[in-house]
C-alpha cells in the first residue's frame, strides 16, 4: 500500500480522468491512496473453499475529497475507487 495524500499515485498507464468533485460538497477530489500487487498474497476470498490468493489486480487508487467533508454524524461516505488491470 502506498499512502500519499495529494501526491501523484504511481499507475500502469496513464488515467484517461480521474474524480473531479465531491458528490456531497462538490469539493476537489484528491488521490489519497493506493493498493499494489505485492498485496495480492494477503487477500482471500471468504467463501473460497481452498484458503489461497485468487485476486488478482495491476493497482487500485482511492480518491477522497480534500475538505474531509464528513463530519461526526456522518455514519458513511462513498470514495472514489479506479482499478487499473496489468494490460498483457
Amino acid at each position: 500500500m502506498q499512502y500519499s495524500r495529494e501526491s501523484i499515485p504511481l499507475v500502469l498507464y496513464p488515467l484517461q480522468d480521474h474524480p473531479k468533485k465531491c458528490q456531497y460538497c462538490q469539493g476537489e477530489m484528491v488521490f489519497e491512496f493506493q493498493l499494489v500487487p505485492t498485496i495480492i498474497s494477503k487477500l482471500k476470498l471468504v467463501t473460497d473453499p481452498k484458503l489461497c490468493a485468487r485476486l488478482e489486480f495491476g493497482t487500485v487508487l482511492v480518491y477522497t475529497c480534500r475538505k474531509s467533508c464528513w463530519s461526526t454524524d456522518t455514519t458513511l461516505r462513498i470514495e472514489t475507487v479506479i482499478m487499473q488491470t496489468e494490460v498483457y
